[in-house]
């Protein structure tokens, strides 16, 4: 218990210098998302937020943890292609440090990425080679080569991104070297052009987006000075954000949102305090209902997927209640499936083993594949890294395992991509290696 600062102090250290968003991977007709994190340590995303009882953790990993949003949707019309159940080497980003990753309609990826940096001799710590400001890259699965978006605008800082209905991309900034001044920006991959829109009326770090039938983007939780109830709504047409209605309490910067078949929005997460509530969002009252409630405090550094029939599944991540003083997180092996027509949450599997801040994404079966993350929870220093992956069933309720990945993998992005999953970037056992975070997993 005394060791809880020591652990959450490196962690924070560790993964704000490898934040930037979870992610995410979203399809052009369907964006869901996934969070590493939520809570205890949630904060899978990015910037550190005041709070004298507040887990230094939730804030820390909130970056890279957007890199891991991840949606999905069934294959239909054609016998899926089988699955072989195995890793291959992908595509590598020598020097840059992925952060997340956004799949288009066009086929290739959208990926926020770190300056080039390079390991100062004698040392496992990185630098910039160039002045440090995150950039975008493109990545085409068929060529497997990278490309350089255009300049981003100063305020550039990756941080949240979600696919507008049109097939650009909205980016909102949160906190960033040290100015807690909000932004957005619109991308178009095929232009090659950022445009710069309305500033959201909050300043969020990694605050969840989605976008909604009516191509409009809900934006909400996050961090300001504290975790955030609040909501707004941005309208590509206009470029403006709006104010909606708030959240039944504050959801940090690991808080989950899920777009839903009938237009609303599951939001679970974010942070010890929330327990086991979770919220549906109707973007035609404009209003958060409490639903579930959920089976266990699944604070965050969970995963919540969209499943063909509708429903959502969510695994693993760190149980945390609030608690003074603060209480150690736990990790969990757990998972359960929320059901919009009852608004039920019901337990499914478990896992073979507890997993946090792991990756999870929609095969073309209709099944998941959960891949990397942790398995245990030291009481200091790094986590001991997973490369195990399991794959979830809908039909049967249960994980079986499958292929393991390359090299272990803290927090990376999946994204669903001609019928396999590219899984990317990520931590190794350092917290911040270059080899691992640069680098690419097709799993097939």
């Amino acid at each position: 218990m005394n060791d809880r600062p020591d652990f959450e102090a490196m962690l924070e250290r560790r993964l704000l210098a490898h934040a930037a968003t979870t992610i995410r991977p979203v399809p052009a007709h369907e964006i869901a998302r996934s969070t590493m994190w939520a809570a205890a340590t949630p904060v899978v995303r990015t910037s550190a937020v005041a709070g004298p009882r507040r887990p230094a953790l939730l804030v820390g990993l909130a970056a890279v943890l957007l890199l891991a949003t991840v949606a999905g949707a069934a294959i239909v019309g054609r016998r899926p292609p089988a699955i072989q159940g195995v890793f291959v080497d992908g595509p590598s980003l020598a020097g840059r440090q992925i952060r997340s990753a956004l799949a288009l309609p066009d086929g290739r990826v959208l990926v926020g990425v770190d300056s080039e940096k390079s390991v100062i001799p004698g040392t496992t710590t990185l630098t910039c080679t160039e002045p440090c400001r995150p950039h975008l890259m493109l990545l085409d699965p068929r060529t497997g080569t990278f490309t350089q978006s255009a300049t981003p605008p100063a305020s550039f800082a990756v941080q949240s991104m979600a696919l507008l209905r049109d097939g650009r991309a909205l980016i909102v900034n949160g906190e960033r070297t040290g100015l807690n001044t909000p932004s957005a920006a619109i991308y178009d991959p095929v232009a090659d052009r950022f445009d710069e829109v309305g500033a959201p009326r909050r300043a969020r770090t990694w605050p969840f987006l989605v976008t909604l039938a009516d191509g409009r983007v809900l934006v909400g939780g996050g961090d300001g000075v504290a975790p955030l109830a609040t909501a707004e709504l941005f309208d590509p047409r206009t470029g403006t954000f709006s104010p909606t209605g708030s959240m039944d309490r504050p959801r940090n910067a690991g808080v989950s949102a899920t777009l839903l078949p009938d237009g609303r929005v599951l939001v679970l997460g974010g942070g010890p305090e929330v327990g086991t509530s979770a919220d549906l969002y109707d973007p035609v009252t404009g209003t958060f209902t409490p639903t579930g409630p959920t089976s266990v405090a699944r604070g965050g550094f969970f995963t919540a997927t969209l499943l063909p029939d509708g429903r959502v599944l969510v695994a693993g991540g760190l149980i945390s209640v609030a608690a003074d003083p603060p209480a150690m997180p736990d990790r969990t092996a757990t998972a359960e499936v929320y059901d919009p027509a009852t608004g039920t949450f019901s337990a499914v599997g478990p896992m073979a083993a507890p997993r946090y801040l792991h990756a999870a994404s929609i095969l073309p079966d209709g099944t998941v594949l959960v891949a990397g993350g942790a398995h245990e929870l030291p009481p200091s220093g790094l986590p001991a890294l997973a490369s195990d992956a399991e794959i979830f069933d809908p039909a049967t309720g249960t994980f079986r395992a499958t292929g393991s990945l390359a090299r272990p993998r803290l927090a990376p992005a999946a994204v669903s991509v001609d019928e396999r999953v590219l899984v990317l970037g990520g931590l190794d056992e350092t917290g911040n290696d270059l080899d691992t975070s640069a680098s690419t997993e097709w799993f097939q």
